[in-house]
């Protein structure tokens, strides 16, 4: 189990998490440190999350070795109250603009359909992405905001083109 303790370069608990990562064909990725120790002691041990610094493209590259699939926890929205894009954000942005299937767990559903009744949802990060600034505009209209969040979803629609994958 990592230690909170110890500053790691790239995703925090990426090392101690390798294997499994590796055998279950995804990982779970968390805003803080803190949690993937929880994560790890509930026998999640796929989880990693965003390190104190700055991500580099290496780091996502290894990321990207162990698995094309990205399952973010913990995602409290899309930007700040200053329109902000959040670090986890934008790290499921990069993520997706790298072509790596990366989804959203959405707060407070489970899919009762399935084996689990208990199962979380997890929504497509694009959806999750452009829904999040669409509300944001909503509650809050105004068109400087508007052309920046449009510009923003534009951005990162044409930089996912090349990757279209089923859902």
């Amino acid at each position: 189990m990592p230690k909170v303790e110890i500053q790691e370069q790239g995703f925090y608990g990426l090392d101690a998490s390798t294997d499994m990562i590796a055998e279950s064909g995804f990982a779970i990725l968390l805003s803080d440190p803190a949690m993937v120790v929880s994560y790890h002691a509930e026998g999640k041990e796929n989880a990693i999350s965003l390190p104190a610094g700055t991500l580099k493209k290496d780091d996502f590259f290894r990321l990207s070795k162990l698995t094309r699939n990205i399952k973010i926890d913990g995602l409290s929205g899309v930007i700040d109250e200053l329109d902000a894009e959040l670090p986890m954000a934008e790290a499921g942005r990069f993520l997706t603009e790298q072509g790596l299937r990366v989804e959203v767990r959405e707060d407070g559903s489970v899919d009762e359909s399935g084996d689990d009744p208990q199962a979380p949802v997890y929504i497509d990060f694009l959806d999750y992405y452009v829904r999040g600034l669409t509300y944001k505009l909503i509650r809050q209209p105004e068109t400087k905001r508007s052309k920046k969040f449009v510009e923003m979803v534009a951005e990162f629609l044409s930089k996912t083109r090349q990757y279209d994958h089923p859902h």
